[in-house]
């Protein structure tokens, strides 16, 4: 079992995997709901308990009420600045210890508290209160996080707030009975009592959760469920600044901005409550007060749960139906108006003196819609930093805290000068706004399409393949089972699944039988040494061989390197002309080996494995190219050494016979294209990826990801053009899936060739505006690729192709940034589907995660500090190990960077679907000329 903890001894395997979050049954998970929430509860009821006796403590400590009021703000001040520590340190060392360490300095300076003598002790006090006790709300949320799943989260958090909420304003209803009887300074004995019995509650009761400390715990015992153990990383101890680095995000920002308006508006009317109250005209004693408070507590704690019972509800809805992460945020922000209602009620009443259930009737609309607001948006800033969820929190508190400490301090000086009324009516105008603004991102914050992506779909698909191969002897490959399968799943899938005109277009491609055993002999110094056939044995045939029977044996001669370049061949022993050339296995293919060797003459050639791990030392099945004349068989590593030995002493005479009888015959393969029936036909967005693999494996890799990738845009655009909430493109779009890629970009060829013979609007090859083409995007060491519009094989395509094949490298760019993503530059070389579009002057982008070229150590860095530590990948290690072979199966996906490569897929042409003037964007005129003329 795999380890991410510093101390492997003593790790035992159960038969049965265990959910991280199933290691508390739901007995034990209701206790830690509870603990954590009284937790919650602590830190807002010592905020305001001493409040309804607020005008007594000024009097007592011979201040003013601004310098009262100012206990408040720098109270929020310091738990605003403090949490931002507390976060760091809690997804760092665990949440326990941080807990029972911040609960022992809350009790001390509580005790400050009590015996302060003056206003600015008081003051000094309380800013350690607010220091400590915001460990609370970091550990609070952020343990929920830890035992909660996400599609749950949202009730668990509406408790925590009906507690927060409930405290803060239950708190000045004891408080008022409190200070009627024994003084202002018996809320603090109050708060000390409740800090050490949760204090001791915590040590004996509360387990830790972060998931890497469990995670940890539970080796030694029993197996965790691999896939959450391949989510979490070993956390890093991290500069307490770097968790308001989440809020640059553009999905974050705008409901960490709501959330904070909205409390800060609360608050300030909750705070004036008191003295409002305490003085004419309605002259109320502490008592009263705080019995006033209850019907407003009330309102938050109903809020709280019904926000959180429906941000659950709302998950079920939208994140597992239209997978939108932020649908879980939707009724709560709903709620919010009732802020903006309830503050103008309480600002204008009070202000005219109306009769005070009136006020509080606008108090509790305000209160309700405040509480209703919050469980949903704070799930969702936890479900999206899971392994940061304290952090995450802390910099939402350290936002919200801080600008209400802000604005409190100055609130009496600004209601005095332009009243009660016009200060909150300015407030619940801002919330309003903020509100919109909002709305509109909630909606989808980079576009509906984007949203619609979701890693689940993507992965259903790439099952289907799976299985394909599985019953095909594990390929996907042209003239197999695997390719057949799949090209009717995604022609069937289309016609059921959406309204878009699916089309199959058939064009030939020679199938390949083996007639009789091949024979391979050797005659080193004249000794015959005859090689076993079987692909256990010493040799097989590569697919597509052509036939020959030597009647006498042939010179061989060994091709240096893995005979993928000119240059080896020409630094071969003997010359390749009439020579069998045995050639290592690697880095190119098997079909451009054997174009190379047909080119310098070689009579036969002989591939043999190259070792590197024990799957290849015998011999394996593939292909080479189908005009192949000549025999052309791959041997054992063994048996390839043996002969290269030989091949490489000039002193030895090596010579090969081989007989083998094949033929070859024109068959069907097949091209799928569907294209949308909106937007111009003479203008449209192709979309392509081939669906085929290598003989060698599955191909889930290679090309299964574009392929699903491409079949998820497509189905999504098709659901989308069918609402009414989603405008048409002006555009069409036409999505296609090429046969025969891995044999030589057969299908795209073909559909070239046939768009530029065709006279019909909507089949020319003049109609296609853009290509973007999609190869390989789950790779395991993945990069996040894009094609690089300057590439120098660029320079050979036609001119009109390479001003917007650049501008769609800047685009993808600008969206991976957008997005605080890494990315690379991805050259370009003509060996994908994009190459006989862009021969044809058509422009091209795309992306892909990489092939057979290794990471650098400095990319890895890169990908680290984008994504975060253990995230970035493994340096000197190939992007995709296993590039055509048979390992490239569903675990050779990864599920971060092919989501978000898909994403950006998604986003690219959305925004070309949107744009007002495609043509003159992607073929300015003017630059065109430039590079004509240069």
């Amino acid at each position: 079992m795999k380890s991410i903890c510093d101390q492997e001894q003593g790790i035992a395997v159960t038969t049965t995997p265990l959910s991280i979050y199933d290691t508390h049954d739901k007995y034990k998970k209701n206790i830690i709901l509870f603990l954590v929430c009284c937790f919650g509860f602590l830190a807002s009821f010592d905020e305001v308990v001493y409040l309804p006796a607020l005008l007594k403590m000024v009097k007592d400590l011979e201040t003013t009420k601004t310098l009262g009021l100012l206990t408040i703000s720098v109270y929020l001040f310091a738990m605003s600045i403090s949490s931002l520590i507390w976060g760091v340190f809690a997804d760092y060392y665990g949440r326990k210890p941080i807990a029972i360490f911040g609960l022992v300095a809350f009790i001390l300076s509580s005790v400050g508290c009590y015996f302060a003598q003056n206003i600015y002790i008081m003051l000094f006090f309380r800013t350690l209160q607010g220091c400590f006790i915001s460990v609370s709300l970091v550990i609070g949320q952020g343990t929920i996080a830890d035992i909660y799943q996400s599609n749950s989260r949202g009730t668990p958090y509406g408790i925590f707030y009906a507690f927060y909420f409930a405290a803060g304003l239950l708190g000045p209803t004891l408080g008022g009975e409190i200070c009627q009887y024994y003084g202002w300074r018996s809320t603090f004995t109050l708060v000390i009592m409740i800090a050490f019995i949760l204090f001791i509650s915590y040590v004996l009761i509360v387990p830790e959760t972060q998931h890497y400390k469990v995670i940890c715990k539970y080796q030694i015992q029993q197996k965790i469920n691999l896939l959450e153990l391949d989510q979490v990383s070993k956390p890093t101890l991290t500069n307490p600044c770097l968790p308001l680095l989440y809020l640059i995000d553009s999905t974050i920002i705008p409901y960490v901005i709501v959330l904070a308006c909205s409390y800060m508006a609360v608050n300030c009317s909750l705070l004036l409550v008191p003295t409002e109250l305490g003085e004419a005209p309605y002259s109320f004693q502490p008592d009263t007060i705080g019995i006033l408070f209850i019907p407003i507590a009330s309102a938050f704690l109903i809020g709280s749960v019904i926000g959180g019972k429906l941000s659950d509800l709302a998950t079920i809805k939208y994140f597992q139906n239209s997978k939108l992460l932020e649908g879980r945020m939707i009724p709560g922000l709903s709620f919010s108006i009732l802020i903006s209602i309830g503050l103008s009620i309480y600002g204008w009443t009070f202000q005219n003196a109306i009769h005070v259930s009136v006020p509080i009737l606008g108090q509790i609309f305000a209160g309700f819609g405040q509480a209703a607001s919050r469980p949903g948006v704070i799930s969702y800033f936890t479900v999206k930093y899971q392994e940061h969820a304290a952090s995450i929190i802390a910099a939402n508190t350290f936002v919200q805290q801080l600008s209400t400490s802000i604005v409190l301090t100055f609130t009496v000086q600004i209601v005095q000068i332009i009243h009660e009324g016009l200060f909150f009516t300015i407030l619940a105008v801002c919330l309003i706004i903020r509100r919109s603004e909002s709305s509109v991102i909630m909606v989808c914050s980079h576009g509906m399409l984007v949203c619609s992506i979701h890693i689940d779909d993507l992965m259903n698909h790439l099952q289907q393949m799976q299985k394909f191969a599985d019953e095909s002897n594990g390929t996907r490959a042209i003239h197999t089972h695997g390719f057949n399968r799949t090209f009717d799943y995604i022609y069937n899938y289309l016609t059921i699944n959406t309204n878009l005109k699916v089309q199959r277009q058939y064009f030939p491609y020679k199938t390949f039988t083996l007639n009789s055993d091949p024979i391979l002999s050797a005659y080193i110094n004249n000794i015959e040494t005859n090689f076993t056939y079987g692909l256990k044995q010493d040799f097989t045939y590569l697919k597509y061989s052509g036939s020959n029977s030597f009647t006498n044996p042939i010179r061989l001669t060994s091709i240096p390197n893995v005979g993928c370049d000119e240059s080896d061949w020409l630094a071969a022993t003997y010359p390749s002309a009439n020579s069998v050339a045995l050639v290592k296995r690697g880095i190119c293919s098997y079909t451009e080996k054997s174009v190379l060797a047909a080119k310098y003459g070689a009579a036969g050639l002989l591939i043999y494995n190259d070792g590197t791990t024990p799957d290849r030392y015998p011999p394996t099945s593939g292909r080479v190219h189908p005009d192949t004349t000549f025999p052309v068989l791959f041997l054992s590593y063994q048996a390839g050494t043996h002969l290269k030995n030989a091949a490489q002493n000039l002193t030895t005479n090596t010579h090969i016979k081989i007989r083998i009888s094949t033929t070859k015959y024109p068959a069907l393969v097949g091209n799928i294209c569907a294209h949308t029936l909106t937007g111009n036909a003479t203008q449209t967005i192709l979309i392509g990826s081939h669906s085929d693999s290598v003989p060698e494996g599955p191909g889930i890799n290679d090309n299964g990801s574009g392929s699903a990738t491409n079949l998820v845009l497509a189905t999504n655009l098709a659901r989308l053009f069918q609402t009414s909430s989603y405008q048409p493109y002006k555009y069409r779009v036409k999505f296609c899936w090429w046969g025969a890629e891995e044999v030589g970009l057969v299908g795209s060829d073909y559909h070239v060739f046939q768009a530029n013979q065709s006279i019909f609007e909507g089949e020319r090859l003049s109609d296609y505006l853009v290509n973007l083409n999609y190869d390989m995007l789950g790779s395991p060491n993945f990069q996040i690729g894009i094609y690089d519009g300057n590439s120098t094989y660029m320079s050979t395509a036609p001119s009109k192709a390479i001003p917007g094949s650049i501008r769609l490298t800047q685009l993808f760019r600008d969206w991976f940034i957008s997005q605080n993503l890494p990315y690379t530059m991805s050259e370009l070389g003509g060996g994908s589907d994009y190459g006989p579009f862009l021969a044809a002057g058509i422009v091209i982008s795309g992306l892909n995660a990489g092939v057979y070229d290794k990471k650098t150590k400095e990319e890895r860095d890169y990908y680290n500090r984008m994504l975060g530590q253990g995230k970035g990948g493994i340096a000197n290690v190939e992007h995709d190990p296993c590039y055509h072979d048979f390992c490239d199966s569903l675990e050779n996906i990864n599920l971060l960077g092919y989501e978000k490569m898909t994403q950006g897929a998604a986003y690219v042409l959305e925004h070309l679907g949107r744009h007002t003037d495609l043509y003159s964007y992607l073929y300015p005129q003017k630059e065109i000329r430039q590079l004509e003329n240069s």
